[in-house]
């Protein structure tokens, strides 16, 4: 018989439920290389356009979720990664097209990059959390 306060012991806490979510939320964004697949059909701005408009809706609740899983460095890492970036090129006024190209796609392939890697380290972050709730729990039902 399991006792409720078994249940709550290892029930998972409000950080970790943040997490959890977020890292939900990332595997979607795996599917941003369909964009580059598209672009043989579609015009590259448009995709290039939804791209963004993905982005930018997505930072607030990821940098809020991180906040509440107490993922700290991870902010840190996107504000230098993404956002210094992103404001160097916005002073940085170019005629070169190539050059031009590379300083608003640079911020938007970072922040993709920065969601990648962060879907694989916090991937294997819940997972560690997960087994070492499980291994607790075998070894207090053990010692019962």
């Amino acid at each position: 018989m399991v006792n409720e306060s078994d249940v709550l012991e290892y029930a998972v806490g409000e950080g970790e439920d943040a997490l959890l979510e977020l890292h939900h939320w990332l595997a979607y964004g795996g599917l941003t290389f369909l964009g580059g697949a598209a672009a043989f059909w579609l015009p590259y701005t448009l995709i290039f356009s939804v791209l963004t408009i993905l982005a930018v809706l997505f930072v607030p609740y990821m940098l809020w979720k991180l906040y509440v899983g107490g993922w700290h460095k991870a902010i840190w890492i996107f504000a230098i990664v993404v956002l210094i970036p992103l404001a160097a090129s916005r002073l940085v006024a170019s005629e070169n097209f190539l050059l031009k190209f590379l300083l608003i796609a640079g911020p938007l392939i970072a922040f993709y990059t920065y969601t990648w890697i962060l879907r694989l380290v916090l991937g294997e972050h819940l997972d560690e959390l997960r087994a070492a709730r499980l291994s607790d729990y075998e070894r207090s039902r053990n010692a019962l």
